[in-house]
């Protein structure tokens, strides 16, 4: 905070401790190996979250989407806080006058809808235990990613047939996917499983490219006049038939 007052700017700022560096600090490896806090732990990690409230800070944030993943393809620290963890951070709002506690969580839905309920549990206990009303958050429209044979990611990049010609210069890639055979074969294909340790492909990946006609609905060119809200019509779905 102190840099960021020391610094020329046109915009105001808030400032949120994050969960992971702190768990971090607090337990190191044991923290990337996603062992459980000890109540020291706790108390240590409330302790510095109180300071930094205390000194300016305008709350705390933690993820636990399943999606979120570190660059070795791992769960990121505070991905599996406990309750007992999670509730233990709050008492750091005790005798604070301001404050806000941000939740990002897909609520385990890729390990099925019965998971809901507890996650949504956990959430509240912290929202109570750090006497703070619950307000759910979501985005007024989809969010959009930009797709390339260049870009860090694009529908065809798990295929066998794409992999054999990856390494090619950009033009020779282009040439040979659209090489008739090639074509026919790739769309005959399965992907093969993206997400997992070594990556920071998160699992949503691979659900989206099994299921790759959904997808392509989804996706549009990018021209040099952008639209925002593209008809299914321009799909590259419906631009193939």
């Amino acid at each position: 905070m102190d840099a960021l007052q020391a610094t020329p700017r046109s915009l105001d700022y808030l400032v949120q401790v994050p969960h992971d560096p702190l768990r971090m600090y607090v337990m190191g490896e044991r923290a990337v190996a996603q062992q459980s806090a000890t109540a020291d732990d706790i108390a240590a990690m409330r302790g510095l979250l109180h300071a930094a409230l205390r000194d300016g800070a305008a709350g705390f944030s933690t993820g636990r989407s399943d999606n979120h993943r570190s660059s070795e393809g791992k769960e990121t620290p505070a991905a599996e806080a406990s309750a007992a963890e999670l509730v233990g951070l709050a008492g750091a709002f005790e005798g604070i006058g301001h404050g806000v506690v941000q939740v990002v969580s897909d609520f385990d839905l890729l390990q099925g809808p019965q998971r809901f309920d507890a996650e949504f549990d956990l959430i509240e206990q912290l929202a109570r235990a750090s006497g703070k009303p619950l307000y759910l958050q979501t985005a007024a429209r989809g969010i959009g990613v930009i797709n390339g044979l260049d870009a860090s990611f694009h529908p065809f990049m798990g295929f066998p047939g794409y992999k054999e010609v990856a390494q090619l210069p950009l033009a020779e890639r282009a040439a040979a996917l659209r090489e008739p055979a090639r074509k026919a074969r790739i769309l005959a294909e399965k992907t093969d499983r993206l997400a997992g340790d070594g990556t920071a492909i998160p699992p949503l990946v691979d659900i989206l490219l099994a299921r790759i006609d959904l997808f392509s609905a989804r996706m549009f060119a990018l021209d040099e006049q952008l639209n925002y809200e593209p008809a299914l019509m321009q799909s590259f779905l419906l631009q193939a038939k």
